[in-house]
């Protein structure tokens, strides 16, 4: 035992476990530690006070599928709304200078590596922009060392305990890595006794990194249940899916460009002269990552996990008698983010506002009493880049497809009854919101399109396109009584799009208040899934082999079929212009990766798809185009616009460790293009008069 005190750094301390216990009851954990008590024999006093710590391990979770707390949805190119460093309707924007220039080493956005919070005037009070992850760390470390302590704690239930502290512990170090590269590696607490000199630790060559993190996996899966069974209360707490699936994603990493014979980190080296990554490529880590994916996705079927199919889908009572296939498709491919722990749900978390945030941020006003709520904010708007990465109705993108017109795709168009499942008939909308695939339909809410629920659920009369029935976004500026859904105050879409992928059709939104955000609960966001996993194996399969094998294609077309697409190899031979793309390595890496961003889309993925690829400096230096939402008619409105520009340097694809710490602790070394450096600098000519020659610190 090396800490004999703890103290409390709180006076109350908030004990949130993820998804489901969150449905249980939390309030048996608010105070873990009793105020003024030092000692660690009350923490560890019994099997009561003991899970209580359990659980304290467990709130440090990062809020994946967060619009404000975490990087994943404001770190890509996915979403934009406004002016990045002001706070507007509830929403903060400060991690949205993750790709606009604004990451720094004084104050780093994002900051885990020390943790970073404010205090809001708003519903949201303390918000957490970074979880103290190094203390997270050390909290496990506590319980780990403690957990013999209790005397009436079974032994079944130590080990399962046990494993899920050092699966907690290990996702802590995995969730840092990939964030900052090598890390201090925290395998043990350090005695309070030690010298600063002694405390002053050094970061871990990565590689090192990985095999620590993939060992202390392996030794919780032994122990995690292979499912849970109190599905009422304990689900989102580990298990061995899901710990096999974080070890996948681990290797898959480990395996990708940023850190695999990355030239930019080869001068990385702290003061031992010891380098902190290795340089040299090893092509069998793609192969140690396809083993690892292939064992989470053999463990998740064994636990009756695996893609979710209509068939999966309980028919609700609203689509009974639906005669409309379509209809029924869309619902299915919306389910998979908003039915309830479904089979395809790896692991969820609703320690966010999905309920609240982020379906409130994503919704849309489509009747005037949605119009009336202050609830129905939708800001959080996707981006053209998102709208065109969908594919066509033939499963090919819009700029390879052989019979959609790419050129002009931003040209108004009459719809007919042939897309009135789709769009408005009679109504005009852009030519490229026509012969999309369902996925696009399902997800992406446009300028008169069908938008099916919010209250509104009657399809069954003959006339499907009475506007007493089909809701449909009505976006042009200048009459809020009839175009509701157009700019107007501060609520309003800035791109002219709306994530209808992560707003539930079954809440109601136009009677407001937060009351009517939960349906039957909270609604787990998935921080995985099994569509994640079997792209993830297709990628690792083809990168470790010098042509693509059969079952990389097998578990990309698995994905594609539920989606209701052909196969790579037909869609392709018969639709695109390339038809032999698909038969590369290089064709089929870039076909996998477009199909990561389509099937998930706008679930935070594509923030560390883009740097393990490295691939952000390319796609996260273009404009933010927009239609001109102050249109107030269709020759207006349909003309695209930049309104804004993305900004990412090549130093920006680890976080800077925060200049203070290099200060306290000389052993650590920053990162790449962060680390201090003395320079001549002069200002530029065009923005100013003068020239000025100064050191500053990059």
């Amino acid at each position: 035992m090396k800490f004999n005190t703890i103290k409390r750094t709180t006076k109350n301390v908030i004990i949130v476990l993820m998804a489901g216990l969150f449905v249980s009851s939390c309030s048996d954990y608010l105070d873990v530690v009793p105020d003024n008590v030092p000692t660690l024999d009350h923490a560890f006093a019994n099997r009561h006070a003991c899970e209580g710590y359990l659980f304290t391990c467990y709130s440090y979770l990062p809020a994946m599928g967060d619009f404000i707390e975490t990087p994943d949805f404001q770190g890509a190119d996915e979403f934009y709304f406004g002016e990045m460093t002001t706070v507007k309707n509830g929403l903060d924007r400060k991690m949205w200078g993750l790709t606009f220039g604004l990451q720094n080493k004084t104050n780093p956005i994002g900051n885990t590596w020390d943790g970073q919070y404010e205090e809001q005037s708003n519903q949201f009070g303390k918000v957490w922009f970074g979880q103290p992850l190094y203390k997270a760390i050390r909290d496990c470390n506590i319980f780990l060392e403690n957990v013999n302590r209790p005397y009436d704690l079974e032994e079944y239930e130590r080990k399962r305990w046990v494993a899920e502290v050092k699966f907690l512990k290990a996702f802590y170090h995995f969730y840092l890595m990939r964030m900052y590269g090598p890390i201090v590696l925290i395998k043990e607490n350090q005695p309070v006794s030690d010298t600063p000199e002694q405390m002053a630790q050094y970061r871990t060559p990565f590689d090192e990194c990985v095999q620590y993190v993939s060992n202390l996996l392996d030794e919780a899966i032994v122990d995690l249940p292979e499912k849970i069974q109190d599905r009422s209360n304990e689900m989102g707490r580990a298990t061995k899916a899901i710990a096999l699936s974080v070890k996948a994603q681990l290797l898959t990493m480990a395996a990708s460009p940023l850190f695999n014979g990355n030239p930019d980190y080869a001068n990385v080296v702290d003061n031992r002269n010891v380098h902190l990554f290795s340089i040299e490529k090893d092509d069998t880590k793609w192969k140690r990552a396809a083993d690892a994916c292939k064992a989470a996705i053999d463990a998740i079927e064994a636990a009756d996990g695996g893609l979710l199919f209509p068939e999966d889908v309980p028919m609700i009572p609203e689509l009974v008698g639906v005669e409309v296939d379509t209809l029924k498709q869309e619902y299915y491919l919306r389910a998979i983010m908003i039915s309830k722990w479904n089979k395809e749900t790896v692991w969820g978390s609703v320690k966010n506002h999905f309920v609240d945030r982020v379906q409130r941020y994503t919704s849309c006003k489509v009747s005037a009493k949605e119009a009336s709520q202050v609830w129905v904010s939708q800001l959080f708007s996707p981006t053209f880049d998102v709208v065109e990465a969908y594919y066509t109705k033939n499963g090919v993108p819009m700029e390879e497809d052989r019979e959609f017109d790419y050129q002009h795709r931003y040209e108004p168009r009459l719809a007919t009854s042939e897309y009135k499942w789709y769009i408005r008939e009679g109504e005009y909308t852009a030519g490229l919101h026509f012969d999309r695939e369902l996925r696009f339909y399902a997800s992406i809410g446009f300028n008169r399109a069908i938008w099916w629920g919010n209250g509104k659920y009657d399809f069954k009369r003959k006339d499907y396109n009475n506007k007493d029935e089909v809701r449909y976004i009505r976006a042009y500026a200048g009459n809020a009584s009839t175009e509701i859904a157009g700019k107007s105050g501060e609520s309003y879409s800035f791109t002219g799009y709306w994530a209808k992928k992560l707003h539930s059709p079954l809440m109601d939104t136009s009677t407001g208040g937060s009351g009517t955000w939960g349906g039957d609960g909270r609604i787990p966001f998935p921080i995985i899934r099994v569509a994640d996993l079997y792209l993830l194996y297709a990628e690792t399969l083809n990168e470790s082999a010098s042509t693509p094998p059969d079952d990389a294609y097998k578990y990309l077309d698995l994905v594609r079929k539920r989606a209701g697409l052909k196969g790579v190899k037909e869609a392709w031979q018969k639709y695109s212009i390339y038809p032999d793309k698909p038969l590369s390595k290089e064709g089929l890496r870039e076909i996998i990766h477009r199909e990561r961003r389509i099937e998930l889309a706008m679930e935070g993925a594509r923030t560390w798809d883009l740097r393990r690829w490295k691939e952000a400096e390319n796609e996260l230096n273009k404009d933010v185009r927009t239609w001109n939402i102050d249109g107030a008619d269709k020759e207006d409105y349909y003309n695209v616009i930049s309104i804004d520009r993305r900004s990412f340097t090549r130093k920006e694809y680890l976080w800077p460790i925060k200049e203070y710490n290099l200060t306290v602790n000389k052993n650590l070394v920053q990162n790449y293009g962060w680390e201090f450096k003395k320079k001549n600098y002069e200002k530029d000519r065009w923005h100013h008069k003068y020239v000025m020659h100064c050191y500053i610190t990059i």
